[in-house]
């Protein structure tokens, strides 16, 4: 109702067959379902199938999350739609991941944060918004991160509630590199993660991507963050500062990877060090919805958009 149907809908209008064909075709286009269902009261209703990979996930709990992948997929195939100036994404060539850094800082940036790496995705074709719960179905679980292909364009979904930058910050980079290393292609489903903090176990592509994306954050593979495991929370807050300055990052995201590292450590306190050291550093800011999708909104042209495309976007992004 808040989302997909015309803002003068009532109910009632359902038992007049003009209006309650209107409303199907709003349904239709904003979440891809059948028309021929819709119509026949009789018929089974049914989520269109959008084959996703879904990873750290327990297989029990994919069903909440199919409804989560495919409000993303319809997102992103209504944005390629009014985004005329964006970019033609290139093949990733062989050391794409290494060549985020260097790039950045070649333009100017003085640091890896949330904003640059905005940046660095727009600049070459690659599409990014968060999704917010508020946009999300009744019992849809949300997701941490997504990546895929639509028409061609790569797009990264977000999903995490967390405020402070630093958190998708790294999730962006997790997502990036599944789009760099060609963990997700045209040819292949999208790809969910529904859990950026459960460790990837044994799952080669969470492998390769998390030591990717410290790559993009640090350089390094294994970057060396000399802090003891059980540091307070002034000795964190001032060593990540200093690492950031070291590895030119937000220095958030140093703490985070201590914090990561350590709770594979059975130290899973670690994580509420770490979220509240982000409270004191700086480059962390609040508001990491805001900062993804205000950066989308200077790029989107809703005059080339359908209404029903308009009107779902601004809710789903932008309320």
């Amino acid at each position: 109702r808040k989302a997909v149907l015309p803002p003068w809908w009532e109910d009632k209008m359902a038992s007049v067959p003009a209006s309650r064909e209107l409303a199907e075709l709003y349904l239709a286009h904003s979440l891809a379902l059948d028309l021929d269902a819709l119509s026949d009261p009789t018929a089974p209703l049914t989520l269109p199938n959008t084959g996703a990979r879904f990873k750290r996930s327990k297989r029990t709990g994919q069903e909440h999350l199919r409804p989560t992948a495919m409000v993303a997929q319809r997102i992103g195939a209504m944005l390629t739609q009014g985004l005329p100036h964006l970019p033609p994404f290139k093949e990733p060539k062989k050391h794409a991941v290494l060549a985020v850094r260097d790039w950045l800082f070649q333009h100017g940036y003085r640091e890896v944060n949330l904003r640059t790496l905005l940046e660095y995705c727009w600049a070459h074709g690659i599409v990014v918004f968060h999704l917010g719960s508020g946009a999300l179905p009744h019992g849809a679980h949300k997701i941490d991160g997504m990546a895929m292909f639509v028409d061609g364009t790569p797009i990264i979904a977000l999903g995490s509630n967390r405020q402070y930058s630093a958190w998708l910050l790294f999730h962006l980079a997790h997502e990036l590199s599944h789009v760099l290393l060609r963990h997700v292609t045209v040819e292949t489903p999208p790809l969910v993660d529904s859990d950026l903090e459960a460790p990837p176990e044994s799952d080669p592509l969470e492998i390769e991507a998390n030591q990717a994306a410290l790559s993009i954050l640090t350089e390094h593979e294994e970057p060396v963050i000399d802090i003891r495991s059980t540091a307070k929370l002034a000795t964190l807050t001032l060593d990540a500062e200093a690492l950031g300055r070291e590895y030119r990052v937000d220095p958030g995201a140093i703490a985070l990877i201590w914090a990561q590292r350590n709770s594979r450590k059975n130290e899973p306190e670690s994580y509420m060090v770490a979220a509240t050291a982000l409270k004191t550093l700086t480059a962390s800011e609040v508001g990491s919805r805001a900062i993804v999708n205000e950066t989308l909104r200077a790029r989107i042209d809703f005059d080339q958009l359908p209404d029903a495309s308009r009107r779902f976007l601004d809710v789903a992004l932008f309320q």
